[in-house]
């Protein structure tokens, strides 16, 4: 990450405390951690930068929370301030085994179906500005 797309992920959010967790999928958690300001935030991103996928959990903490360690239970949730929208492709294989489908299912998205996806993406944010139900949605690639 570089600290302009940090800034940007803390700015999304507006609130915290925000979780954080680290996982490589080879070597499994590497950090949880409840942080409770953007200075905290970017030193741990900048800390595992390269080491794991990063993921920061949307909806807000209860403030006492000292650290994520299981991540947070529904009681820990005190708003719900962003509802995730997953566009991902759907790929089948005649004749393959169930599997074979669960691996196929886990390949990186083509470039022809990175573009589909933000086609459905920008026709959900176009069905929400058309509604004017929730401020225009942002998108994001994870």
């Amino acid at each position: 990450m570089n600290r302009e797309h940090e800034q940007q992920t803390w700015s999304f959010f507006g609130h915290a405390p925000v979780e954080v967790r680290v996982i490589n999928p080879g070597r499994g958690v590497l950090a949880d951690k409840m942080v409770k300001s953007e200075l905290e935030f970017w030193k741990l991103c900048d800390r595992y930068d390269g080491e794991g996928n990063i993921y920061v959990g949307l909806n807000e903490r209860r403030q006492d929370l000292l650290t994520g360690k299981e991540g947070a239970k529904k009681s820990d949730i005190v708003a719900v301030w962003t509802i995730p929208i997953d566009i991902d492709p759907i790929r089948t294989s005649p004749g393959a085994s169930p599997s074979e489908l669960k691996e196929l299912q886990k390949q990186p998205s083509t470039d022809a179906e990175l573009e589909y996806a933000m086609q459905a993406g920008a026709a959900v944010k176009l069905w929400f500005r058309e509604r004017h139900l929730f401020p225009l949605p942002t998108m994001a690639m994870s």
